[in-house]
């Protein structure tokens, strides 16, 4: 069972139940020691007896069924209270101290559940102990400004301690949101980490393989046309052909590497991000003609300025706009937007309502050479140049995907 307490329990919890035991040995004790009647001490103990079994049965069903511990604290907490109720009412008579428990239960309340849920149970004991002084003739021991003074208390005891959880339960909320877009940072950052080597190492590639590439892409060209002039079999002129048309497909996978060794050493100047989308999506006319596809453009009015490097930036754009574009069918819809992020950063969204991205892709979307393009245009590299360009720029790259909905790309900038 304790190990059950433990798994289920938080620190509250375990001190709210540390609360109850205390109070039932204190209330044990007190009832040892001090002197009462006979009728009132026979009351006492009957409470006390009630008490006891009621807080075990409680705890009972919430060890049973843990996921509903608030509104088990709910139904105590209004329990609790007229079990004080009758403390005053029988034992003390508004005499006695025992009022000061409503003090305790209503901070408890008011921590634990809020400021609305506190007041509402100052509501209750407020209207328990007026309940009292009514029926007591509570004027005849104490004043209605001793009383007032009280009631007054209790309500700033809910205020203060409601104020407090609900600041807590903010900070709680902002340290959650911080930690998540912290690990969302330190995840690009791993994946930017781990793709520097490929830009020292890819220079090196590219030209080593594009040495003997140019020689096999010219000897085919040439083969090609003397095999077309002197009228060679069919098969012969086709095998020819393909060997020419994959040595360049093999001269754009080269291009891309040489573009990525190139992109850390870039000069960056204040720029436009609008400007620079402008003149991009010209060059995509015709493709959103052609495919049947609409543009929606939601660019920002007084788009601040940003550090950045005009073409490494719309080659980024490119990347995104090339991904949406096949992603999207005919009669679908792609949006271009920028705008101002917390006041320091310029935010650039690419969204398609497209076939999205599986789940299991998400994580590997960065990766070079990852593809799931069945084309010739697919290489893999897109993205991989995307995320080195925005990190040469001091940006952040987020994508959000729902398979069969969309795909939406958002890039920050600092502001210059």
């Amino acid at each position: 069972m304790l190990k059950k307490i433990k798994s289920s329990f938080s620190e509250v919890d375990i001190f709210f139940l540390h609360l109850r035991l205390i109070t039932i040995l204190g209330g044990a004790i007190w009832i040892a020691v001090v002197s009462l009647d006979a009728g009132k001490s026979q009351l006492i103990k009957q409470i006390f007896i009630a008490f006891v079994l009621y807080s075990a049965i409680l705890y009972s069903f919430i060890i049973e069924f843990p996921s509903l511990i608030r509104k088990f604290y709910i139904i105590a907490i209004t329990l609790d209270m007229f079990f004080i109720y009758g403390l005053v009412r029988y034992i003390g008579e508004l005499k006695g101290n025992y009022f000061l428990a409503f003090y305790l239960l209503v901070a408890i309340a008011s921590f634990y559940f809020g400021l609305k849920t506190g007041l509402l149970f100052t509501f209750i004991s407020s209207s328990l102990y007026i309940y009292c002084y009514i029926i007591f003739q509570g004027h005849l021991f104490l004043s209605w400004q001793d009383l007032g003074l009280r009631l007054i208390f209790l309500l700033l005891i809910a205020v203060s301690m409601g104020l407090l959880s609900e600041n807590e339960k903010k900070d709680k909320e902002n340290i959650k949101r911080l930690n998540k877009e912290l690990s969302d940072k330190n995840s690009v950052l791993e994946q930017i980490y781990s793709y520097l080597s490929i830009g020292k190492l890819a220079s090196g590639v590219a030209h080593s393989i594009n040495n003997p590439l140019g020689i096999i892409a010219g000897k085919s060209e040439n083969l090609l046309k003397e095999a077309k002039k002197d009228q060679l079999l069919e098969k012969f002129i086709k095998d020819l052909d393909a060997i020419n048309k994959n040595t360049y497909q093999i001269s754009e996978v080269t291009k891309s590497l040489l573009s990525l060794s190139a992109q850390d050493n870039l000069e960056l100047k204040p720029v436009n991000l609008n400007d620079i989308i402008e003149s991009t999506l010209i060059l995509f006319e015709n493709q959103f003609e052609q495919k049947g596809i609409k543009l929606k453009k939601n660019l920002s009015k007084n788009l601040k300025d940003i550090m950045g490097y005009s073409q490494g930036i719309k080659e980024l754009l490119i990347n995104l706009l090339n991904n949406a574009i096949d992603a999207t069918i005919a009669g679908g819809n792609i949006e271009v937007s920028t705008d101002i992020r917390d006041g320091f950063h310029v935010i650039l969204k690419v969204a398609d309502d497209g076939a999205g991205i599986p789940k299991e892709n998400i994580e590997r979307i960065y990766d070079p050479f990852f593809t799931t393009k069945r084309n010739e245009r697919g290489i893999g590299l897109g993205l991989t140049t995307c995320l080195r360009l925005i990190k040469r720029h001091n940006g952040l790259i987020e994508v959000n995907s729902k398979e069969g909905e969309g795909t939406t790309f958002t890039v920050s900038f600092p502001i210059y």
